[in-house]
């Protein structure tokens, strides 16, 4: 199960305003705060009067779905544990090129995977001062075994217990 919020970011003279679209949620998934999410992309938001485009997505998987999450360059992982016997991650995609169109095409372009043991995230190749990140909040139940790679971004792990490698 996959969800998009999308929170388009638009510049407007000094100030910043921020609209969060939450997916309508099916039966096995909860909606989330837009404002949570909002506040989660605009963390990472700088004043740069480059073009930037952020959405989080939200995946729900069974234990042992995957033990290894690559964040890539320039993204994060935050993992916490829980009570349930569940896995919920958010994974934050974010997009900046010349102009808030061309920073949401490649955003759009980004595929998470979870597959053979692993999450990460793939998209489309980029120059100059265009590119894109992938950062991780994860819960897993408290007792689960994890292999976490970053380049360029940090990793937290609480209240987890295992083979916790990095």
């Amino acid at each position: 199960n996959v969800k998009a919020y999308i929170i388009p970011v638009a510049v407007i003279g000094f100030g910043i305003a921020w609209f969060g679209v939450p997916r309508v949620a099916d039966k096995h998934e909860h909606k989330l705060s837009s404002e949570i999410q909002s506040d989660w992309c605009m963390e990472s938001r700088n004043n740069s009067h480059r073009g930037w485009y952020c959405v989080v997505r939200e995946i729900e998987a069974s234990p042992g779905a995957f033990e290894r999450v690559d964040a890539g360059p320039n993204g994060g992982i935050e993992v916490t544990g829980w009570g349930r016997d569940e896995i919920n991650v958010l994974v934050k995609v974010q997009g900046w090129a010349r102009t808030d169109d061309i920073a949401e095409e490649l955003v759009s372009d980004v595929e998470i995977t979870l597959g053979g043991m692993s999450l990460q995230a793939n998209g489309p190749r980029t120059r100059g001062r265009e590119g894109w990140s992938t950062s991780y909040r994860i819960s897993v139940p408290h007792e689960y075994d994890l292999d976490l790679h970053t380049v360029n971004g940090g990793i937290t792990v609480e209240e987890v217990k295992g083979d916790i490698e990095f």
